[in-house]
């Protein structure tokens, strides 16, 4: 009867408690699928750009020179994917090049009922600007927007892996490679642009994709449950926006003599602009007068080049048919992907 025999027996904790993914909380970062996956390939290679430029407009350009605007996308994707060994069912790659190019009209819908309650005997107020002032720039002037952006990975795996009788996931490759750059560009607004020279608009975007994927994967004993070496995707996704439609028409006299007086280094303008029809409703007219030519330049470089050519040796003698696990191995499945937009 001595209070050793009466005391309740001691429970030890178990050292191991937690550490089995099976028993843990579904939100552990070590939790795995029951079965076993090698991961050899699941690389991920991303560029991604924006570029939305508003510097420097006017509702009205005065060009003495040419008018050059350019847009262009050019894509490229090349990819190579010959898998040997006992590869199992084939996946379809997917390559592709989405361009697009929309330009829409920044022009109100005009008010039908404006002016309906004016007096038809009384002149009407016109409202063109009493006061304005110019701005000179001397020289060219040149606005350019240049990102570029390289990934070059390679991930060549060379494994020879026999499981045991436990989950297992072997990550080889699953790398992430990133490239994000997002610019804005805000900047001046004028009434009026007067240019002596040319004004050149070019927009430009460049893709190019290059994927190397050449597996080969073997084993020993049963085959694995699945195997992957294809399933990859190579993308180029470029869009070109505008807002504000331009039009053109020939050089009128009051502008061109503007232009003339300004290169012979006149500091201002006369009522024959200021007055013009165009500029109704302006109260003070902002006048930006550049000697030489305007460029402004959105010039976007992506480029991704993986390689990613494994070679996986599964020793499964016996394993497979005595435990029944699934085996599945991803030797395939990257993504290189390329987005551009310039607005």
């Amino acid at each position: 009867d001595s209070a050793e025999d009466t005391a309740p027996e001691h429970e030890w904790p178990d050292p191991f408690e937690g550490l089995n993914a099976s028993e843990g909380s579904k939100d552990s970062p070590f939790d795995i699928d029951p079965g076993h996956a090698v991961i050899a390939g699941a690389n991920t290679l991303v560029n991604e750009v924006s570029i939305t430029s508003a510097w420097l407009d006017a509702p009205i350009i005065s060009v003495m020179g040419d008018v050059l605007n350019l847009d262009v996308i050019v894509q490229v994707n090349l990819l190579v994917d010959q898998d040997s060994g006992r590869i199992g069912e084939a996946l379809n790659s997917v390559a592709i090049n989405a361009a697009s190019m929309t330009f829409e009209s920044s022009i109100p819908v005009p008010d039908e009922t404006a002016g309906a309650d004016l007096d038809p005997d009384e002149e009407p107020d016109l409202g063109l600007p009493s006061n304005w002032a110019v701005t000179r720039i001397d020289g060219d002037l040149i606005s350019v927007n240049q990102i570029s952006q390289y990934t070059f990975q390679t991930d060549h795996d060379r494994a020879d892996i026999t499981f045991g009788s436990a989950n297992t996931y072997i990550a080889l490759g699953d790398n992430t490679v990133v490239n994000v750059a997002h610019l804005s560009e805000l900047g001046f607004g004028y009434d009026l642009i007067i240019i002596g020279g040319s004004m050149i608009s070019v927009n430009w975007i460049s893709q190019v994709n290059v994927l190397i994927d050449n597996d080969t994967v073997t084993y020993s004993g049963f085959g694995p449950t699945g195997v992957s070496g294809d399933d990859n995707l190579v993308f180029n996704g470029a869009v070109v926006n505008g807002v504000g439609l331009d039009s053109y028409g020939e050089m009128q006299d009051n502008f061109a003599a503007a232009a003339d007086s300004l290169a012979a280094g006149g500091l201002s303008i006369d009522e024959s602009v200021a007055h013009d029809s165009v500029f109704e409703g302006v109260d003070i007219l902002r006048v930006l007068y550049i000697e030489g030519d305007l460029t402004t330049v959105n010039w976007i470089e992506q480029t991704n080049i993986l390689g990613d050519s494994d070679q996986v040796h599964l020793a499964m003698d016996g394993f497979e048919s005595a435990t029944g696990a699934a085996i599945n191995v991803t030797a395939g499945s990257n993504a290189v992907i390329n987005i551009a937009s310039i607005n």
